[in-house]
């Protein structure tokens, strides 16, 4: 069971410097912006279990990674999740991106905002626009009203070129699908 009352609520709209992913409780305990509870650090994950996953990017949380649990429930969060930025400036689009957790609620997906986005914008369109993936974890979501881009967690992390040995050229995210560049 996982903390949701307060993921219900819209968040009204902050300036940039309260966009901080978390607040400092001690050195091993942080209050992230996506949960409600207090999260405890774990080093050397001595809370691993291969059916557990990190929240925000839905990958499993392995036996040699750091990693963030609930203190009273189920939620965990990578420590490198845990400190994605909450505005972010992505090279292939114009307008900042907000990062929101997806919340699952008896069946509907709910996200927590943290700017004035769309709230009504909840159960349409949920894959990535860089993956084309159904988004399950954190989605980073232009901060634009009107405009509908978002990108999963994953995606938006990747570095702008990616260069991977099995090709000879850079990669580059192209956000217009079906497209090699």
């Amino acid at each position: 069971k996982t903390a949701t009352p307060h993921h219900l609520k819209e968040v009204a709209e902050e300036s940039d410097e309260d966009l901080e992913s978390f607040v400092r409780i001690d050195d091993e305990t942080i209050q992230h912006f996506s949960h409600d509870h207090h999260l405890r650090l774990h080093r050397n994950n001595d809370v691993c279990d291969e059916n557990r996953f990190c929240q925000a990017c839905i990958l499993p949380i392995m036996i040699s990674e750091s990693s963030y649990s609930s203190m009273q429930c189920d939620f965990l969060l990578h420590e490198a999740c845990a400190s994605h930025p909450r505005r972010k400036d992505h090279p292939l689009h114009k307008h900042p991106l907000i990062l929101h957790p997806i919340i699952y609620l008896e069946g509907k997906i709910i996200f927590r905002t943290a700017y004035d986005v769309d709230v009504g914008y909840i159960e349409s369109k949920m894959n990535c626009d860089g993956c084309d993936q159904r988004g399950y974890g954190f989605m980073y979501r232009c901060s634009k009203k009107n405009c509908k881009l978002q990108l999963d967690i994953r995606c938006a992390s990747l570095p702008d070129p990616v260069i991977h040995g099995s090709h000879p050229h850079d990669l580059i995210f192209n956000l217009n699908k079906g497209i090699c560049c």
